[in-house]
């Protein structure tokens, strides 16, 4: 036993007075062995982790809780036999007065011709509670993370949604004025095919927005497809227009 690692506490069944403890023992609470033996398990201030209700922030979470009468009650029920040991989170005060998370094993031990006794056999766990710590942290910051982007995702939503609606109302003008003008027989052909160009582009451009919108909607799950026939030579004529000019640029 002096060589575990672990902390090993033995401890009287009615006075709670050490009776043995292990140098790992001493290692864990910074007492000496002389000074640990005049002590009782209730000195070393021991406090467990309980579920707690935030009324504040309305969250359930663990703190930590003096457990004098806590303990004596998890003792009593111990030397009922019901149950015959026991596996537990506590917390131990160090001798300068730092809290040591352990992982403990009690247990009650019944010696014919001696003092019974409990056994505690105690697993430092600072470590693992660090990492824990980290890992909380780290989700919390992820969390965050994820809200920002939902917001910043539905703030460029609803940015789309006006702009579309901006870009569309003076667009409906000028293909409107195109609709018109390409009424009028007084034009040239020329100017014909110069406004039939810019009707095209208009509805060119109209459909760049739509296609704006239909990415959002997509985002959002509530894309919907509509099938309708077209004339595939024109529709074909029409992409080569709008890029006639900027090939013819470029050479």
């Amino acid at each position: 036993l002096d060589l575990t690692l672990d902390g090993v506490f033995m401890f009287d069944a009615e006075t709670y007075q050490f009776l043995y403890v292990n140098q790992g023992a001493m290692n864990q609470v910074g007492y000496s062995q002389t000074e640990l033996l005049r002590m009782t398990v209730l000195d070393l201030g021991p406090q467990l982790l309980v579920p707690h209700t935030d009324a504040l922030h309305g969250r359930d979470s663990l703190r930590l809780v003096l457990t004098t009468r806590r303990l004596r009650k998890i003792l009593a029920s111990l030397l009922k036999g019901s149950p015959p040991a026991l596996t537990f989170e506590i917390f131990y005060q160090h001798q300068n007065t730092k809290l040591i998370p352990v992982e403990a094993f009690l247990q009650y031990i019944q010696v014919p011709g001696q003092k019974n006794m409990f056994v505690v056999l105690a697993r430092d766990i600072t470590e693992r509670k660090q990492a824990e710590a980290k890992l909380q942290q780290a989700k919390q910051v992820a969390d965050e993370a994820r809200t920002a982007a939902e917001i910043a995702n539905q703030a460029k939503s609803t940015f789309l949604a006006n702009m579309s609606h901006e870009l569309r109302t003076p667009l409906n003008g000028i293909l409107g004025y195109t609709q018109i003008l390409s009424r009028d027989t007084n034009l040239t052909e020329k100017q014909q095919q110069g406004i039939a160009i810019i009707h095209r582009s208009g509805e060119h451009l109209l459909t760049l927005i739509n296609d704006i919108l239909d990415l959002s909607k997509i985002e959002a799950g509530k894309l919907e497809i509509l099938l309708s026939d077209f004339h595939l030579a024109e529709f074909l004529q029409n992409i080569a227009d709008l890029m006639k000019m900027r090939a013819e640029q470029k050479g």
